[in-house]
């Protein structure tokens, strides 16, 4: 928590702070981005060194699958509808399907009339997790709100009613 919410340098027309110019998407970048250096900083191995981490690579494996399947297990909180509202659980969303858009790494596929997601490659899953916290470092130094609104109207904001009512 303390260093992805703590983490990054804003440019002089930010100086001020990110929030007034990344507006109502601004809790929700921060989320992603704290979830998002975990998952880049898992693989640290200072980590071991420091003793924090015995079986770095199943961690590691562990918070990567969670992330993919985060889209589908976070479902069973929104009752009704077809939005997410709360910002950690659209910084989430976002995560998961933005990695599988881009990277391939994460599969979903159906087994026996339901759906499931899984990690394919974590190596891919790792660049896509490295590419994402970039561009959202990016985009909060910057405060371009342009860059972060469609992020987040593409990938965390919308849910499928029918996959929900299935989860």
């Amino acid at each position: 928590e303390v260093i992805g919410h703590g983490s990054g340098r804003l440019s002089d027309r930010v100086k001020g702070g990110a929030a007034p110019f990344l507006k109502e998407y601004y809790s929700t970048l921060e989320e992603a981005r704290s979830d998002l250096t975990a998952r880049w900083n898992i693989w640290d191995p200072k980590l071991k060194e420091l003793g924090l981490v015995q079986d770095q690579e199943a961690v590691a494996k562990a918070m990567y699958d969670s992330t993919a399947r985060v889209p589908l297990t976070q479902l069973r909180r929104i009752p009704k509808g077809d939005t997410i509202e709360e910002d950690h659980q659209r910084g989430r969303q976002l995560t998961g399907l933005y990695i599988m858009d881009t990277t391939g790494a994460i599969e979903r596929f159906d087994r026996d009339g339901k759906t499931y997601m899984r990690v394919k490659d974590y190596q891919k899953m790792r660049e896509g997790v490295g590419t994402l916290l970039g561009e959202l470092m990016r985009i909060k130094a910057e405060g371009d709100y342009d860059a972060i609104k469609a992020l987040v109207d593409k990938y965390g904001v919308r849910i499928d009613p029918a996959l929900r009512d299935q989860v």
